[in-house]
């Protein structure tokens, strides 16, 4: 029985690579390249389908939403000051820098140098608390693994 969410594959076949991409990074190439496959008649790739096809289902007939779905406008509400996961990221970092032995303060200066789009205009407390939160998950994960064994 046929389905609509079942992907048509091209005739060359599948394409693992092209599958995995993230199109909502670069919106507008994926756009053109619908574009141009229907232009000449072909098959839109299986994953480039999804991903449009996605944001329309998730956008419920609303045009801001589909365009904040397909990556072309910012998310409702304030902008974020730092990335979703930059608290992993530096946490990490300052955790490793601290047990090869440097001090927090000279880690906090060294992660600054390292990374500085991640910590943009972090201070030193905003740091402190991403490597507290950061410890303990990894404590928290250790003492799960260890639990299940």
């Amino acid at each position: 029985m046929w389905d609509a969410r079942m992907p048509i594959f091209p005739y060359d076949g599948f394409d693992a690579i092209e599958a995995q991409r993230d199109y909502s990074a670069e919106p507008w190439d994926a756009l053109r390249k619908i574009h141009r496959y229907l232009y000449l008649g072909l098959p839109v790739p299986p994953a480039l389908a999804s991903w449009l096809g996605n944001a329309i289902e998730r956008a419920q007939g609303d045009p801001k939403a589909f365009l904040r779905h397909l990556g072309l406008a910012r998310p409702r509400g304030k902008t974020p000051r730092y990335r979703r996961d930059a608290w992993l990221k530096v946490g990490a970092r300052l955790c490793d820098l601290e047990d090869e032995g440097l001090p927090l303060r000279r880690a906090i200066e060294t992660v600054c140098a390292e990374m500085p789009h991640e910590v943009a205009d972090a201070d030193e407390r905003t740091l402190r608390r991403w490597r507290d939160t950061y410890r303990r998950a990894s404590e928290e994960l250790a003492r799960e693994a260890f639990d299940d064994e």
